[in-house]
């Protein structure tokens, strides 16, 4: 009884709240920064907290302060909005790839031709 009650202040302490937290900041911040790298960065972050908020969730379903319901839930919603986060972060990536592919077929047709010379 006296352990589960400590565990249950540490699991305060350092628990959800303060994983939940930075996941929409973190989004909201990386779709602001200027270039695609940036982007992806700050949503690998928001994607890294969701493993975060998973692993919290399972120690607090062992420990006994959150139900296997909730604990459950809160699983399956940080997989999919991890999943989510995964595809943004490849569209991102592929609009890169894309865009440079573009560019470089524009730059290849608008080479100079170089005029004959009258002989």
């Amino acid at each position: 009884s006296r352990q589960l009650t400590a565990n249950r202040s540490l699991f305060r302490r350092v628990s959800l709240p303060n994983e939940y937290c930075p996941m929409p900041s973190n989004i909201a911040e990386g779709m602001e920064r200027s270039t695609p790298p940036d982007q992806c960065k700050f949503l690998d972050y928001a994607r890294a907290s969701c493993g975060e908020v998973r692993t919290q969730a399972i120690v607090g379903m062992k420990i006994g302060f959150i139900t296997d319901h909730i604990g459950t839930d809160w699983c399956r919603e940080t997989k999919e909005l991890a999943a989510m986060i995964n595809g943004l972060i490849r569209s991102i990536k592929e609009a890169v790839v894309s865009n440079e592919s573009s560019a470089n077929a524009a730059t290849e047709n608008c080479q100079l031709e170089t005029p004959a010379l009258p002989t």
